[in-house]
């Protein structure tokens, strides 16, 4: 993809590796090789959004689970759950169908049927019948949703509208007219003009954007800027922070996913690489997934089948099994399990 003057690259595991059966080469993994782990979870409790935000706890602090960490829906989009931050341990967070999950610093949403309303997950907590979730509605269906470090952001069903929550009840204020996609994360909002593909930074206050780069074929934010894939996904720029000035980083690229760790683009071939701060400078780290996400610390990857949840390792092409089979993944902070003297800890998390 992206640049081959990267040196010492290592595409397969070497020999010098400890033979754990937990630790393998996404790169082999994404070629079939079988899981060490059960799956997630295929059943689930469906429960009507409407019963979902009657789940109540009492008032008090909420503790995080991490700074972020990976959220996953089951194959049959029935219930979900959040990575408990090492081996195949999980928490349930929601027991209700769900269609897409949307997560970032401030925290998780998901989009549920059967009108596709928008939920906010509260906490995870126990009842006498066990694990309930608090889920939100804060509002109706949308384009599409995108988190920040602030908020929440929502683009209008005819896309003729973005909006951010207002952070109570269902209350949204207007914060920019048409777009055809928004991208959300640390760094901030942007959106592309439904006309020109031109993309615009939000400001911050209601209307107030600024035109900050052309069309492109998507675009990621992470926590120190945006980065944006040509229309004909032959050049990866990022921006400079200043007017409409961005820099060539890499070549060609499949798709960009951004977070907190930084970013991480598919070649062609589907093969996952990792930016590495300067113009051209890459390294692979694993082989094609169905998809990635982006935590604080590291990067997460569900094989193409999706039949295995996987964890970047930080070393060479070597990504530890995290979980089975899933739906999609996201990663987000502010996944609450509890907190003393309001609502009792998560106990005895489920293993994958």
């Amino acid at each position: 993809m992206i640049s081959s003057r990267e040196p010492g690259v290592r595409q397969h595991p070497g020999h010098d590796e400890p033979d754990d059966p937990t630790r393998r080469s996404f790169l082999a993994r994404s070629l079939g090789v079988t899981a060490v782990a059960a799956g997630l979870a295929t059943g689930g409790f469906p429960l009507l959004p409407g019963e979902a935000a009657r789940h109540e706890a009492q008032a008090g602090p909420l503790i995080p689970a991490a700074s972020s960490t990976c959220c996953a829906l089951t194959p049959d989009r029935l219930g979900a759950f959040r990575y408990n931050g090492s081996g195949t341990s999980w928490s349930r967070i929601s027991r209700v169908p769900i269609i897409r999950l949307f997560g970032g610093q401030m925290g998780l949403l998901a989009t549920m049927p059967p009108h596709g309303d928008v939920f906010r997950l509260r906490m995870v907590f126990e009842n006498p019948d066990g694990l309930g979730a608090a889920w939100d509605r804060i509002g109706g269906p949308g384009a599409m949703f995108a988190v920040t470090a602030e908020g929440f952001y929502g683009l209008n069903p005819t896309r003729s509208g973005v909006y951010r929550y207002d952070g109570t009840g269902t209350s949204w204020t207007p914060v920019g007219t048409g777009a055809s996609r928004i991208f959300g994360g640390t760094w901030g909002l942007v959106a592309n003009d439904p006309t020109t593909g031109a993309l615009f930074q939000y400001l911050g206050s209601p209307h107030r954007w600024r035109e900050i780069g052309s069309a492109g074929a998507t675009f990621a934010v992470t926590d120190e800027s945006v980065y944006g894939l040509t229309p004909d996904q032959k050049r990866v720029y990022r921006y400079n922070g200043d007017g409409m000035n961005w820099t060539q980083v890499g070549n060609e690229a499949r798709m960009l996913y951004g977070g907190d760790w930084g970013l991480v683009a598919t070649d062609p071939g589907g093969n996952i690489w990792r930016y590495l701060g300067s113009p051209d400078q890459w390294r692979a780290i694993g082989g094609p997934g169905a998809m990635f996400a982006v935590a604080h610390d590291t990067v997460y990857g569900l094989t193409p089948n999706r039949d295995g949840v996987y964890r970047y390792s930080g070393n060479g092409t070597f990504w530890t099994v995290a979980g089975g089979p899933a739906n999609m993944i996201a990663t987000s902070s502010r996944v609450f399990a509890g907190s003393p003297g309001s609502v009792h800890p998560v106990a005895q998390p489920a293993r994958l």
